[in-house]
């Protein structure tokens, strides 16, 4: 299902399916080092949050710069 919806707004399903696996590689990555203590956070809820949006952000960030440096 996510790749469908990243087709739809990339545009071909080869991209969809490295974006795809990408964001699954990233989000993966944060909660399996979060989950073996190899990424320490606080109590603060908010630092869980934070990591997440910065690590969304820059995904974000790639796929567009990704997208217009291969853009026909």
């Amino acid at each position: 299902m996510l790749k469908d919806v990243i087709a739809e707004c990339v545009g071909t399903a080869d991209d969809a399916e490295a974006i795809e696996n990408t964001a699954w590689a990233l989000s993966h990555g944060i909660t399996g080092l979060i989950g073996e203590a190899e990424i320490r956070l606080g109590a603060n809820p908010d630092d869980v949050q934070h990591l997440v949006e910065v690590g969304i952000s820059i995904l974000i960030e790639g796929i567009r710069s990704y997208l217009r440096s291969n853009a026909s």
